[in-house]
């Protein structure tokens, strides 16, 4: 199963929103998350 990690844009590159690679539902989930916080971008990326 592949990986993954939620990153958000912070102005002058991409930062992990998490140290522990995940599944992709739950990555995906901590990505959406951030984005209701007021995260304007972000991505999944694989670990």
């Amino acid at each position: 199963m592949k990986l993954y990690v939620a990153t958000f844009w912070a102005g002058d590159g991409w930062v992990d929103l998490h140290d522990d690679p995940r599944p992709f539902r739950a990555a995906s989930d901590a990505a959406y998350s951030a984005l209701l916080a007021g995260r304007a971008t972000t991505r999944l990326r694989t670990a």
